[in-house]
């Protein structure tokens, strides 16, 4: 058993990001919503999409569901996922679930203009002087990447490896945050399979760990960013303090 009550070890943990504790105490000294600080004396260096994108990564850290998964819990209800209920884990909320992954939705869909791409973008455009920043970001989101393209703990496709990448576009998109038509059919099978479907909740729980700490990482260095970006402007113009 980890440190997190799993049955199955997940390939990263907490530590794979920045402390959540640094996290909510940057964002709460910094990123308070339109009446903050950043809003109200140096709109010029501020992003809306920036802004989004941290508070919907505090909204995760924060969530049900991430509380659930990353602390310690009783053992699966066996016999009710061969029964057919994958979600019979100790405690979990599939509606903790769905919330999670709506707000995880927003993160790396690029629709509402502040996806981990869209965030990139706008970091690629910061002067030099947060090129630690920029770099700080573009390697966790390359982590995410690599991780997306490992071969899963479970496989299913014919022909190929299934990857992580695999079973989170069939597990998200085929019933949890959508319902693709290309998808839903094998989201009902795999999510159905009996006991196998215990692992499908593992393997897909550890991507969702994966996204997790490159989102937590990206916001990190987003608020940590606008930070240095304010004690810059009021330096350089005292007055607006």
């Amino acid at each position: 058993m980890s440190q997190y009550g799993q049955k199955l070890p997940l390939r990263n943990s907490l530590n794979g990001g920045p402390s959540s504790g640094i996290l909510v105490s940057v964002y709460r000294s910094c990123c308070t919503g339109p009446a903050g600080p950043f809003y109200n004396c140096f709109p010029a260096i501020m992003s809306d999409a920036l802004i989004l994108f941290a508070e919907k990564a505090y909204k995760l850290e924060n969530s049900p569901f991430w509380k659930w998964v990353s602390s310690r819990r009783g053992p699966s209800d066996i016999e009710r996922i061969v029964a057919g209920d994958w979600l019979a884990h100790d405690g979990l909320s599939p509606e903790a679930l769905d919330s999670f992954c709506l707000t995880l939705r927003l993160l790396i869909q690029d629709q509402d203009g502040f996806s981990i791409r869209k965030v990139f973008t706008i970091a690629e455009g910061w002067p030099e002087h947060y090129a630690s920043r920029r770099n700080a970001i573009r390697l966790a989101i390359e982590k995410l990447h690599v991780e997306l393209n490992k071969r899963s703990l479970i496989q299913f496709n014919e022909g190929r490896n299934t990857t992580n990448g695999d079973v989170f576009d069939i597990i998200f998109y085929g019933g949890i945050a959508h319902a693709n038509p290309g998808k839903r059919d094998q989201f009902r099978r795999l999510t159905t399979a009996g006991l196998f479907s215990y692992f499908v909740f593992q393997a897909f729980s550890a991507t969702l760990f994966d996204y997790r700490n490159c989102i937590q990482t990206v916001a990190f260095h987003i608020v940590q960013y606008l930070d240095e970006a304010s004690c810059r402007a009021m330096q350089a113009n005292p007055s607006a303090q």
